[in-house]
């Protein structure tokens, strides 16, 4: 299991160091993930010091969210002060993200479609038969 945090350290270290001495443009623990994984696919699988190190890690992850929690109980004045101006940052943000999504998935199904439809037509050519299918996007449902 110390191996296992040796390596995760490791790799968070090295992380940390890219980004900082490159002024890579990505938070220093995710380049640090993006390093060991090209590590795991590189060796092939997981090594089992590793594996018993990340699960002693995820089944203690709920004491990572206690510092947050404190932090917004002993700021409850300030919460409570504010607490319009962060009920409506909340509901905009939540109206833009699902307008966002909405969005997203309507040229994705219109691309879908497009790539369907080109994808019929070539496979078609040359062999005599018809396209059949609708000559306008499908939603997806």
């Amino acid at each position: 299991m110390v191996q296992g945090l040796g390596i995760i350290l490791a790799c968070q270290l090295v992380g940390d160091l890219l980004v900082t001495i490159g002024r890579l443009p990505i938070p220093a623990p995710v380049c640090g993930m993006l390093l060991l994984l090209m590590g795991l696919l590189a060796y092939g699988s997981v090594p089992e010091s590793l594996a018993r190190a990340a699960d002693g890690l995820t089944s203690n992850m709920s004491l990572l969210f206690v510092p947050a929690g404190v932090g917004a109980v002993t700021q409850l004045g300030v919460i409570h002060l504010h607490a319009s101006t962060i009920a409506l940052v909340l509901a905009a943000g939540s109206l833009l993200t699902l307008i966002a999504t909405a969005g997203v998935v309507e040229v994705m199904s219109w691309c879908i479609a497009a790539l369907q439809r080109w994808s019929a037509t070539r496979s078609l050519r040359g062999h005599g038969r018809s396209h059949e299918g609708p000559s306008h996007p499908q939603r997806l449902s």
